[in-house]
């Protein structure tokens, strides 16, 4: 009866493992079937981010966060002044705040640990005003992450996740300089699965390609 349990658990788990894979995939072709083909004629530039990386519990009565380093790159197809599809990707490496989720989730049998060390892959579009020096901007998409994240709130809230993930990337932002080449922006990658928000308050700079 152990054996055939153990058997049942074993092959729950591959189908978890094997239908989350089949999201994600179905996430980046979706993702790469967004970006117009016309995009792959237009002038494109490099774009690099990187930033104070921070992970939070998006629960209802659940709290915590951790702290860390983000760093992200970018493809930028210029379709035009405000509109511009992007493939990403970068690195995410945040550690827990053991004193952030109260003073009674401190033990090994309840732990404060929300955290992400993830890789993750995408495509977005932004969208920004088209406004001299100074532009607004939102980008958002859709994309898969590898690694490990924890969201892991004692008994309020216990999610410890590995392997192939998909999330939803968000930014908001400023645009800066004459041809928009510098920005500032908070960035965000939400884990719908793990109920779990990554992400940045960030600079970056942008490179023509030649």
């Amino acid at each position: 009866m152990r054996s055939q349990s153990s058997n049942a658990r074993l092959r729950s788990r591959a189908h978890r493992f094997l239908n989350t894979r089949a999201v994600v995939a179905t996430a980046l072709l979706l993702g790469v079937a967004a970006i117009p083909r016309a995009a792959l004629a237009v002038d494109k530039d490099v774009h690099i981010v990187v930033g104070i990386g921070y992970s939070s519990v998006l629960q209802k009565d659940a709290t915590g966060k951790g702290q860390g380093g983000f760093g992200q790159g970018e493809l930028v197809f210029k379709l035009s002044s405000w509109f511009t599809p992007r493939a990403y990707a970068g690195l995410i490496l945040t550690w827990p705040d053991g004193q952030s989720c109260g003073a009674d989730v401190t033990t090994p049998d309840a732990p404060c640990d929300v955290s992400s060390k993830l890789g993750f892959v995408g495509a977005k579009a932004r969208m920004m005003a088209p406004i001299p020096y100074v532009a607004p901007f939102i980008e958002i998409g859709l994309g898969g992450a590898v690694g490990s994240q924890s969201t892991r709130n004692g008994t309020a809230f216990s999610k410890h996740a590995t392997g192939v993930m998909f999330h939803v990337p968000l930014t908001l932002g400023l645009a800066l300089g004459e041809a928009h080449q510098y920005e500032i922006a908070l960035s965000y990658l939400y884990y719908p699965s793990q109920k779990h928000l990554d992400g940045a308050l960030g600079i970056g700079i942008g490179f023509p390609l030649p």
